[in-house]
């Protein structure tokens, strides 16, 4: 599948805790869910069989899908999503907060959620991606894992973050890149070299002697971005390196990035990743 960028519009949001036997009966949803498996450990069953799932595991359960699931090992921890998945900006409606009496599910609802075709510009995005699988990397883990930690902390207060990093994990645990022209891999090769130094249009026009106008229609055609939103992008990715392998202070790796100061790094990893660069050193370092 094509990188896209996602609007992800919630439905419900559920941090759960189960320490007696758990299970859901057999339901078909209408819109998709994922859960992500913190402790312990269940199976969804289906028509052909039943598929453990453990710690680390997340599970995506599509529009239609006949299941039912249920917990095995205690205490079964997870969180899950419901929602759709669009490829245009729109509005979803307001959170209100529930809690079961025992507090073992904690989670939110949003209201008018079953209207969301009453949005004729959103164009429903397909998620491709198998019923049970790991995240691909340590990044996705690290996002999954913050997912269920602000879940945990305030499910309801952190409803903006959790959507973000959700946004995200979708993002890098589906989407495949589309094969690009050599001058657009060698170009954002060259980005992500020098994304510590000052790049224009003007000077990649002069590396490869192509006319600004058409570097910014390439880009925008076979990355879905601007050069400057890539350029940005290049340069979070490498604070993320220095963030993750040293114990530079953020002052330090903002001169290495090509950002203002710890300030404007700080800022725009906030914007782009959902949580600060603290949060990042911390998440991902975590066993």
């Amino acid at each position: 599948m094509e990188r896209k960028e996602l609007l992800v519009e919630l439905h419900y949001t559920a941090y759960n805790r189960f320490t007696r036997y758990w299970e859901v009966e057999k339901r078909a949803l209408v819109d998709h869910e994922i859960l992500y498996i913190l402790s312990g450990s269940g199976r969804v069953n289906m028509e052909s069989g039943f598929i453990p799932v453990f710690p680390g595991d997340m599970i995506l359960v599509p529009p239609g899908f006949l299941h039912n699931m249920n917990s095995v090992d205690l205490p079964f921890e997870l969180w899950c999503a419901h929602f759709n998945a669009y490829t245009e900006e729109g509005e979803s409606g307001s959170p209100y907060h529930v809690q079961d009496e025992e507090g073992l599910i904690d989670g939110v609802f949003f209201e008018n959620w079953a209207q969301a075709h009453s949005f004729p510009k959103l164009q429903i995005c397909q998620i491709d991606m198998e019923l049970v699988s790991r995240p691909k990397n340590e990044w996705s883990t690290a996002l999954a894992l913050k997912i269920g930690e602000l879940m945990r902390e305030d499910v309801s207060g952190n409803t903006a973050k959790i959507k973000k990093l959700l946004q995200r994990l979708l993002e890098s645990c589906m989407f495949e890149e589309e094969k690009l022209p050599r001058s657009v891999e060698d170009m954002r090769s060259y980005l992500a070299a020098h994304c510590g130094e000052k790049v224009t249009l003007s000077l990649l026009s002069q590396q490869f002697h192509l006319q600004p106008a058409y570097i910014s229609q390439l880009f925008k055609k076979y990355c879905g971005m601007t050069v400057t939103a890539y350029l940005r992008q290049c340069r979070v990715e490498a604070a993320k390196g220095y963030l993750l392998h040293t114990e530079e202070k953020l002052e330090s790796i903002a001169e290495k990035t090509g950002f203002f100061d710890a300030s404007h790094l700080c800022k725009t990893f906030l914007e782009t990743e959902g949580l600060s660069p603290t949060e990042y050193r911390t998440i991902s370092r975590d066993p």
